[in-house]
């Protein structure tokens, strides 16, 4: 049987990060406990989650970083792109 793939957006920010999937949307701080509160919760969804970013300057590197070495799939976009 197949996987599904769950796909969750993440707008960055360099005090938060604005995560959304499906109807649900949390706010997090953009910083060490706050990306391991969403590696946390990523972990609890079940399906091959595909993590897809803008591009904000380089403030998304540290999250990136994370979420790579907790196993995550990883897309940075620039925003202007994807619409």
């Amino acid at each position: 049987m197949k996987q599904e793939s769950v796909y969750i957006g993440i707008d960055v920010a360099k005090a938060y990060l604005d995560v959304a999937w499906e109807k649900q949307c949390h706010r997090l701080a953009h910083d060490g406990e706050g990306i391991k509160q969403l590696i946390k919760w990523l972990k609890q969804i079940a399906g091959s989650v595909q993590v897809i970013c803008e591009a904000s300057g380089g403030y998304e590197r540290a999250l990136v970083k994370a979420l790579h070495g907790g196993g995550f799939k990883v897309s940075v976009v620039q925003a202007n792109r994807v619409r």
